[in-house]
């Protein structure tokens, strides 16, 4: 069986390096032991060599496996051969060559079934899954991981099932199944705190920042992040809490907060270059580099880019060389050294070729084996005998019988396919228009309400609200002049004292049909207005953030219905949920706006909810008027969450 250290490092497969030192230090001890231990215990410490040579030097590390494999097979020591195929398997994923990692996986899964050790063909299952998933084979690696899962459930391994899930998760991931890929590392992450594995956590919390991040949810994958960043912390896990740091960064970056970007991005550097991880160094100081070009730090960011740059190649890492090599020819270009720019866009193509026919030659190296091997057997077969080759004509013709069977109804298939489609593509265009015109029916009811409402306040203000406060300056007037009793100027002003009131109504109203802070100074001093107005004298407390929106006007058609549907939801707030606190985020980033409302009052039942108030349809119809998407979050006791996102 697998030692519990060594089946931990291999589900993670390598994404964390150990210093370099601390396996120089471990594989002197080994040799140490090697000397004067019998056969069987050097085949494990060869082993053992083999694994921590790996992350050191490659080389070593396989001439300590294959000696391994030669003398446990040479000693008929099983457990000690399937550990020295295991060992070598790991090692040749790390060098891409997977068919061969395979054809040794599979000689150490029988080995491991014929002496029952379910926890070591679990394992192995669980690396075979992750070759086919390198190889891009999605539906075979499900298949191992499945495997593994069922095993490790038998065996009651929580901490190997949560594991499996998390592999199976990512998997989805890489299908583009991100529903299910989020169900899954929520499995895996129930499991993780019920056993308080802070690392896995961690790691949960991480991969689903990257599903919610990849589904366009920027601000729950942010969340998920910082929650992530806080149990790395906890395990003083410095990689992990690296890889969370420069990703928080990334995004930042990519979203055009720079001034945060760059706090984490160095935060990040700062961890990496404690650990001397050259591509993960690499990596954060190309991204450092885009911050300060940016911010237009030329030099800073030229400084950092060529760090990147030297690091990156001799790391062997290209595609981090690329990335840099791109920048670095925009610096150049923006700071007028054309010759620079030119010499280094022509580098990146160069090396961007290469990745590219490398990987085209793979291809065809793998195919050409395959052809060969192929060819190989056919000759075995040719001169086996020649009844077979009778027989293999036969089979040929059967095959171009069945091929112009297969293809007369491809062809047939095709053309009823065609038709169908050309039928659905109809329809769809009639729906398509059918919504159209819906939408500028809808546009158009829309904006005749808002031109009513600015009709209506124009009259309210410069009307009714002049009259009254014309018939307050009489009442004021003829207190202050004419000899009256005393009651009736106490009636009088009473008169003044309700007018007053009436002005102030008249104004709130004429307030709320148009703001003036909304055409006069944009949406967010409007909301921020609208919700100081709202709040002043209610028993909530509220918070309101904003993000990437100040500075720019939208489509008046945007900011209206933006600053319409948080009146709605403000006002069944303050109407209906019985809540203390409130909160409010407007986000603007590549996808459109995020808007997100919060409170944690008493909820309601969306189902039962869905359709029957006024307030909601009046919500529907806004934001489908700007093309947005409404989702409603509660249950009863629970509170809400309202998002609404709106493409720009």
């Amino acid at each position: 069986m697998l030692r519990p250290y060594r089946i931990l490092l291999l589900f993670l497969l390598g994404c964390f390096a150990v210093p370099a030192y601390a396996g120089n230090a471990i594989a002197d001890s080994l040799k140490g032991l090697l000397r004067k231990a019998p056969d069987t215990q050097k085949v494990l410490l060869m082993s053992d060599l083999c694994w921590e040579y790996r992350l050191i030097d490659r080389d070593s590390a396989l001439h300590y496996g294959e000696q391994a494999l030669v003398l446990a097979r040479n000693s008929a020591f099983k457990n000690g051969e399937a550990q020295a195929l295991n060992d070598l398997g790991i090692i040749l994923i790390d060098q891409n060559r997977f068919q061969t990692a395979l054809d040794y996986f599979s000689q150490a899964l029988k080995i491991r079934q014929e002496t029952g050790d379910s926890a070591g063909v679990a394992s192995l299952y669980n690396k075979q899954g992750i070759i086919y998933q390198k190889q891009g084979n999605h539906s075979a690696a499900l298949e191992r991981q499945l495997k593994a899962l069922s095993i490790y459930e038998k065996l009651k391994e929580d901490r190997w099932i949560s594991y499996s899930l998390n592999n199976i998760a990512i998997i989805h991931y890489n299908l583009g199944n991100l529903p299910k890929s989020l169900e899954y590392h929520q499995k895996a992450l129930d499991i993780r705190h019920q056993i308080g594995d802070a690392y896995g956590i961690g790691a949960s919390l991480g991969n689903m920042a990257n599903v919610h991040l990849q589904s366009g949810d920027t601000p729950r994958a942010l969340n998920y992040i910082q929650e992530a960043i806080a149990y790395f912390g906890q395990t003083n896990d410095a990689e992990a809490l690296a890889v969370q740091l420069n990703n928080y960064g990334a995004i930042m970056l990519s979203s055009g907060s720079l001034d945060t970007a760059l706090v984490y991005l160095q935060q990040a550097i700062a961890l990496r270059r404690g650990l001397d991880d050259k591509k993960a160094i690499a990596s954060t100081l190309a991204s450092l580099g885009e911050v300060y070009l940016r911010k237009n730090q030329f030099e800073r960011a030229e400084n950092s880019l060529n760090e990147a740059l030297s690091l990156a190649t001799d790391a062997g890492v290209k595609e981090e060389q690329i990335h840099t090599l791109n920048r670095l020819s925009e610096l150049y270009a923006l700071t007028g050294r054309r010759d620079l720019a030119l010499q280094t866009l022509r580098e990146y193509i160069r090396i961007k070729d290469e990745v590219y026919n490398d990987q085209v030659n793979a291809r065809i190296l793998e195919m050409q084996t395959r052809y060969d091997a192929e060819k190989s057997e056919q000759q075995i077969a040719l001169l086996t005998s020649r009844q077979q080759l009778s027989e293999l004509k036969v089979q040929q013709q059967r095959s171009q019988i069945i091929l112009l069977v297969g293809l007369a109804l491809i062809l047939l298939g095709g053309g009823f396919f065609e038709y169908y489609r050309y039928r659905q593509k109809q329809k769809a265009l009639w729906q398509a228009e059918k919504l159209r015109q819906q939408e500028i029916r809808m546009q158009a009811v829309m904006e005749a309400q808002e031109n009513e409402r600015k009709r209506i306040a124009e009259d309210l203000h410069d009307g009714i609200g002049q009259t009254l406060s014309g018939l307050k300056m009489v009442c004021e007037g003829i207190v202050e002049n004419a000899s009256l009793e005393m009651d009736e100027k106490g009636r009088l002003k009473a008169l003044g004292q309700s007018l007053d009131n009436a002005c102030t109504e008249v104004r709130s109203l004429s307030h709320q049909m148009r703001p003036k802070a909304l055409s006069a100074l944009g949406l967010i001093p409007a909301i921020e207005e609208m919700l100081a107005s709202a709040f002043n004298h209610a028993q909530t407390n509220y918070q309101f953030d904003h993000y990437g929106v100040v500075g720019e006007r939208l489509p008046e058609i945007v900011e209206v219905s933006i600053y319409r549907i948080l009146q709605e939801l403000v006002n069944n707030i303050l109407k209906h949920s019985e809540a203390d606190e409130a909160s409010f985020q407007l986000i603007k980033n590549k996808q459109g706006l995020v808007l997100m409302v919060e409170d944690n009052g008493k909820g309601f039942d969306t189902k039962a909810q869905s359709g029957k108030g006024i307030g909601l349809l009046n919500l529907d119809s806004r934001v489908s008027l700007i093309k947005g998407e409404i989702h409603y979050e509660s249950r009863p006791g629970e509170g809400s969450l309202v998002t609404i996102r709106i493409p720009l």
